[in-house]
């Protein structure tokens, strides 16, 4: 209701400026903010940007606009921290709960004694939802407790390493067995993790500073101008002011509001997006039907209505003697018939990210199966709950795996329509695995963990060194922005003086 009240009496204005809904997020982090700090925060950005507009002398109006940009971008900016703290905050709480839980239900397992420990550890929003699953498993004695009491938090934390972990926690509590080595075995998944993303925000974390730094050092040079101008009207007779000039007041205040806007956006975007590792199903499925079902003759033939009145338009053009006209229709007709083949490759380059991500998780809940079933059993119970990007790969490989038992044959057609070596070499180790002894099945799935967590962070630190790559490019901008500036003050000096 409050909300909705601000709303009609402020408008998305009032809105944007409100200092509530910061308010609120740093209350779910279990911090407080005050309109004291709010205040504060602007007036730092007021002493900033009056600041700078002095050093670079420029006059009331140019100052005026640069004060105005810089107040403008303080609510963006600091929505963004407060994001960016809320979003770090989650990611602490996954982590401490995926280890809290699996370190108490090792010493004991029992879900209720690994909530209790774990509630104790950790604070806000998951201690809230912690405590109301426990009154669930207290007042509540259904037959699906367990499932409804986690749920709360699944809910609230969509993980997969969440969701996984309860479904084993819920299957030793209520059939019992053999857990401690399937335990070691999602704990070695949540390290590996952890570990990914931690390293992750840290090199975000630097390059940041890096960016701040550079943008401070590109104020200094290019404000050299003005700064060598008032050295030499001391101390020589030399006198070069370009300060006054039209040209120098608008140069100036474009460079810094384009520092200011450049510094606000890669302090907003240049975050380690870890909550958003995973498309949805509805995308995957799309560009799945796109890569593996799709023609691109076939949609070419569907488009060949379109062709023909682009080559109707183009023999009209040709007819008029518009030859540059035509090029440009014979370039975008070029352009239509090579898109289905392009757009083709592209999905398959997505799926292929989405399946090193679909496997990992597969072959984890495959693992965690293995401990207590045979393997054509531990494959067939993981199909409901696996990636949607391997079922109909998965699909094949139990239909040809129940007809012929023994035979090598699935294991070499499962996932080979993908083209991953790496997955799979993985996949024909599990062939190697159906006539093992007990023993040596456990050895074998240590080993066959490892080496898919080798491959995963290969793969998560490729995709975040790609990530990194792009961040890095943008510690290059303040110098074309520093080099724009001096361009146009060394214009007036050279146009009203030499």
């Amino acid at each position: 209701m409050k909300k909705l009240i601000f709303k009609k009496k402020f408008g998305r204005v009032g809105k944007y400026f409100a200092y509530q809904p910061i308010e609120q997020v740093y209350h779910h982090c279990g911090e407080q903010y005050s309109v004291k700090k709010y205040i504060s925060q602007w007036g730092l950005m007021l002493l900033i940007t009056v600041g700078t507009a002095f050093l670079y002398q420029l006059n009331m109006m140019m100052g005026f606009v640069v004060v105005a940009a810089g107040l403008l971008c303080v609510p963006r900016f600091v929505r963004a921290m407060a994001v960016n703290t809320y979003h770090q905050k989650r990611f602490f709480d996954i982590d401490m709960y995926l280890h809290q839980m699996v370190y108490s239900f090792q010493r004991q397992p029992k879900i209720s004694l690994a909530l209790e420990d774990t509630a104790k550890v950790v604070q806000g929003d998951l201690q809230r939802y912690i405590r109301k699953a426990q009154e669930e498993l207290e007042y509540n004695d259904t037959e699906y407790v367990y499932e409804r009491a986690l749920h709360m938090i699944e809910q609230e934390y969509q993980s997969s390493r969440i969701t996984t972990l309860h479904k084993f926690l819920i299957s030793v509590e209520k059939n019992g067995g053999k857990y401690q080595r399937a335990l070691q075995v999602l704990l070695m998944d949540f390290d590996h993790w952890g570990k990914r993303v931690r390293k992750h925000q840290k090199e975000i974390g630097r390059i940041k500073t890096t960016l701040a730094v550079g943008i401070v050092l590109s104020f200094l040079l290019a404000g050299a101008s003005v700064m060598i101008a008032q050295i030499l009207k001391g101390v020589s007779e030399i006198h070069i002011d370009i300060t006054q000039e039209w040209g120098y007041q608008a140069g100036s205040a474009v460079f810094l509001i384009l520092n200011l806007l450049f510094f606000v956006y890669t302090q907003c975007h240049f975050t380690a997006d870890w909550e958003k590792a995973e498309r949805s199903e509805k995308q995957i499925i799309k560009d799945y039907q796109l890569a593996f079902h799709t023609s691109a003759n076939q949609v070419r033939k569907h488009s060949l209505p379109l062709y023909v009145l682009i080559g109707l338009a183009g023999a009209g053009l040709v007819w008029y003697q518009q030859y540059i006209w035509f090029g440009v229709l014979a370039v975008f007709l070029a352009y239509m018939i090579y898109l289905p083949q392009d757009n083709i490759a592209r999905a398959k380059a997505r799926i292929r990210e989405d399946v090193f991500i679909g496997f990992s998780n597969w072959l984890r809940d495959v693992a965690l199966r293995l401990q207590e079933e045979p393997m054509l059993s531990a494959i067939e119970n993981t199909y409901e709950q696996c990636p949607v990007v391997m079922q109909e790969s998965l699909q094949q490989f139990i239909f040809e795996l129940e007809e012929s038992p023994g035979a090598v044959e699935p294991y070499y057609h499962f996932m080979g329509q993908f083209g991953i070596l790496d997955i799979t070499t993985t996949v024909h180790t599990l062939y190697s695995m159906t006539e093992m002894t007990a023993d040596r099945i456990d050895e074998t799935i240590h080993s066959l963990i490892e080496r898919n967590y080798e491959l995963m962070n290969r793969y998560e630190e490729h995709k975040n060194q790609d990530q990194i790559s792009a961040m890095k490019f943008a510690e290059y901008i303040p110098t074309f922005f520093v080099s724009f500036k001096i361009a146009i003050d060394m214009m007036l000096v050279v146009t009203n003086y030499l």
